[in-house]
């Protein structure tokens, strides 16, 4: 068996088209086999296809909503997945939802941009300490782990920025153009640090 026919399985559920496609861009980087699908409905289908080893699911969106999918997820008692709920929701009392319909992890990325990184860095972490896996998909958890660390270096930059430009990456879609850097150091886990 290969690294690449074990590698973790993904369904993101997500209806922000621009979201889910960067999500599940950076999913696909990092080495996941991802099902990216735009409502509830479509991710429990997924699901009940071929469930996967995680699932990422946005609180809002149409269909079934993140908490009553992830409630579906832990009706079927024969299947284990890791279930993370993303939201601009911060309450304690959503948090206590979340956990009560039984999601592992809720993301809310409302005040601080970095948070998905930070979790996604931690979800790679998990990974490769939980899993007994092949020395090949180890190096591409690494890396993953670095590219995660690179985008951060560049959020903080566009967040540091006085001005601004526009691009279109993704036709229709305006974003943010990175500002120039002449020399950024990253941190590379278990080496020195590298200049990109």
């Amino acid at each position: 068996m290969t690294a690449t026919s074990i590698r973790p399985s993904v369904i993101l559920a997500e209806d922000d088209l621009v979201t889910r496609t960067q999500l599940s861009a950076m999913l696909g980087q990092f080495g996941y086999s991802t099902v990216a699908v735009p409502d509830g409905d479509r991710a429990w289908t997924a699901f009940q296809a071929a469930p996967p080893q995680i699932i990422v699911a946005d609180w809002q969106m149409p269909g079934i909503n993140g908490i009553e999918l992830c409630r579906r997820i832990r009706d079927r008692a024969e299947v284990h997945c890791f279930v993370m709920i993303i939201t601009a929701r911060d309450g304690a009392d959503d948090l206590q939802r979340a956990l009560d319909a039984g999601a592992d992890d809720v993301l809310a990325f409302q005040h601080e941009i970095n948070n998905p990184l930070t979790a996604l860095y931690g979800h790679l972490e998990a990974v490769a300490q939980a899993s007994d896996l092949p020395a090949a998909l180890l190096l591409d958890v690494s890396e993953a782990q670095v590219q995660a660390e690179r985008i951060a270096d560049i959020v903080r930059r566009l967040a540091a920025a006085e001005h601004h430009s526009i691009v279109e990456a993704i036709p229709g879609h305006p974003m943010l153009a990175v500002p120039p850097s002449s020399t950024t150091t990253v941190p590379v886990h278990g080496t020195a640090s590298v200049s990109t």
